[in-house]
């Protein structure tokens, strides 16, 4: 089994942040899913989930390829209310190539009342899931109560496997973050008990390099096994992007991707089945 995440940088701080997304999920879609293994015997061990962050829907309207005339489009589709009734997501764009390769895409696009944008969460599997899901964050605060933020999971039943992808609270807010794991161990609490497999990816925002970070988070979740290397993941030296899981993995490896593209790297976890 293969989780590759990437927090694909969409934020305003990005140039290139409304048609950098779409760019980026390509671009590791090439990489990592190859059309002619994509129809393998479906098993876990040939399964590939694409945990993604950032790739957030906004009301309005905006050009994807070329950032000097999308940007300027976009502010003005913002001040025409028609366009409160189209939602621009980035995941259109490369709507051709996803059913070329004929990968399954789970992805909540509401945008809740007073919010300004969706949770930006996505992921993309070579397996249909059996079931999907998305929950809203009860705590948040600053510039994150404008997304509508939360954890996202799709479900494997007949491997017994649970995969969440999450994007916690930004800047110092670390008790928000805490409160918001804490929610994420209540659900998955039912599924501990009846022995499923659950892996957690995505951004964090915690440096998992710091021992009392770590310590906090492995409170949280009863000892659950983290699971990566502990080299830094981001442009300012921070370990953000990681997995839990409470399944030990006989082998696993756990790699980062340098890319020019996102100031996070690219994770890859994959796990080799006994």
């Amino acid at each position: 089994m293969n989780l590759i995440s990437w927090n694909v940088w969409g934020m305003i701080s990005n140039p290139n942040f409304l048609t950098s997304p779409s760019k980026c999920i390509a671009d590791v879609i090439d990489q990592n899913f190859d059309i002619n293994k994509i129809n393998q015997k479906k098993n876990r061990k040939n399964l590939i989930i694409l945990l993604i962050q950032e790739c957030w829907i906004f009301y309005g309207f905006f050009v994807s390829e070329n950032r000097f005339i999308s940007f300027p489009v976009y502010i003005i589709s913002l001040l025409i209310p028609l366009f409160y009734y189209y939602k621009a997501n980035p995941i259109n764009n490369i709507n051709s190539l996803l059913e070329e390769k004929s990968l399954h895409i789970y992805q909540d696009s509401k945008i809740n009342a007073a919010k300004y944008t969706n949770s930006g969460l996505l992921m993309i599997t070579n397996q249909k899931a059996d079931s999907e899901g998305y929950n809203y964050f009860s705590k948040h605060k600053s510039i994150d109560s404008i997304a509508s933020k939360g954890f996202m999971w799709i479900i494997y039943e007949s491997y017994k496997l649970i995969i969440i992808n999450l994007h916690l609270q930004s800047e110092k807010y670390h008790k928000i973050k805490y409160e918001q794991l804490d929610e994420i161990r209540s659900f998955i609490d039912k599924f501990k008990k009846k022995n499923y497999y659950i892996y957690i990816g995505g951004d964090f925002n915690l440096n998992i390099k710091n021992y009392n970070v770590k310590k906090k988070i492995l409170n949280i979740f009863d000892n659950m096994l983290i699971l990566t290397n502990y080299q830094a993941t981001t442009n300012n030296n921070n370990c953000y992007d990681f997995f839990l899981t409470n399944f030990i993995p006989e082998k696993y490896v756990f790699k980062n991707i340098k890319n020019q593209l996102s100031d996070h790297d690219i994770i890859k976890l994959k796990i080799f089945d006994s």
